[in-house]
């Protein structure tokens, strides 16, 4: 998965921003700038991903996948914040 220009994400990369995007509730801007990378680059990964849904408000975002993804079995549930400005 390209991260800009000619740079790729590692595996380990692309694991830490999918445990940021369903651990945290940094928002898809604030993981982009800890990332060192573009917001476009979290959304292309959490769209193919399907980690965080995004249900017609900006600012609402919901875990749409397990846990048992990084080692649990329980459903996650939990409200994030993201402003997609």
């Amino acid at each position: 998965m390209r991260r800009s220009q000619g740079r790729y994400f590692s595996s380990k990369e692309i694991d830490t921003i999918k445990y940021l995007l369903s651990s945290t509730e940094l928002s898809l801007q604030d993981i982009a700038v800890r990332m060192d990378c573009a917001k476009s680059s979290i959304v292309t990964i959490n769209r193919n991903f399907q980690i965080r849904e995004y249900r017609g408000h900006r600012r609402n975002w919901v875990c749409s996948i397990s846990k048992d993804t990084f080692g649990n079995t329980e459903q996650q549930t939990h409200m994030f914040s993201s402003s997609l400005s």
